[in-house]
């Protein structure tokens, strides 16, 4: 008597990716970690962002998820077929709250002091806005030398030094921007300089020259 060959089980298929255009800011790693060559850069700006979202192609996509581990993004690129429903929730209401040993940030209020009076002054614009912000409590300034605003960064770094402020350098405008967005997310008033090329960089995450 002949034993009966043991029933084989389908194959699963593996979950493709899916992208989320308002979450993509289309930086490339997911295009560099494809095997397959399924995603490239896209063509069309996405108008809630600015930015330009990847494309997907998934007819050869074999679900292996090495896009999704390169997408630096929580909600970039996700493991969902089409026909599954998907609900954005909070991060905390995932993982729950975030641990730290942190203190809670200490509220400084804020001083009105009265000028004293002096003879108009005439000079560079750089040096009247960094005067301004100076004046206006702004104590943590970050930047990236760029012509011909740097001469307003310089002056903030001479200057800060002695009003037990911070004045840092960056490697690039967008590590500018992310320093401005942890300073001004601990209730600090941060500052960079900037010319055209910073401008454009910092048009698709909304970010304004003074937090």
């Amino acid at each position: 008597m002949t034993a009966a060959a043991p029933a084989t089980r389908p194959a699963k298929e593996k979950p493709k990716p899916f992208v989320f255009p308002e979450f993509c800011k289309g930086c490339g790693r997911c295009i560099a970690s494809c095997p397959k060559n399924c995603i490239t850069l896209g063509t069309e700006i996405n108008p809630a962002t600015g930015l330009v979202p990847i494309h997907l192609d998934l007819a050869s996509c074999n679900g292996c998820g090495l896009c999704i581990a390169a997408c630096p993004e929580p909600f970039g690129l996700m493991p969902r077929g089409p026909e599954a429903a998907f609900e954005l929730m909070d991060p905390e209401q995932l993982f729950g709250a975030r641990a730290t040993t942190a203190p809670a940030p200490e509220l400084i209020p804020d001083e009105v002091l009265d000028l004293p009076e002096a003879e108009p002054l005439v000079i560079k614009g750089t040096y009247a806005a960094a005067i301004g912000a100076l004046l206006a409590g702004c104590r943590h300034v970050f930047g990236y030398p760029i012509t011909p605003s740097t001469e307003g960064a310089e002056l903030m770094a001479k200057v800060l030094p002695k009003l037990d402020g911070v004045f840092l350098q960056a490697v690039s405008e967008v590590a500018t921007v992310n320093m401005m967005y942890g300073c001004g997310g601990a209730g600090q008033r941060c500052m960079t300089f900037t010319s055209s090329p910073g401008f454009t960089i910092r048009r698709g995450s909304r970010t304004l020259p003074v937090i």
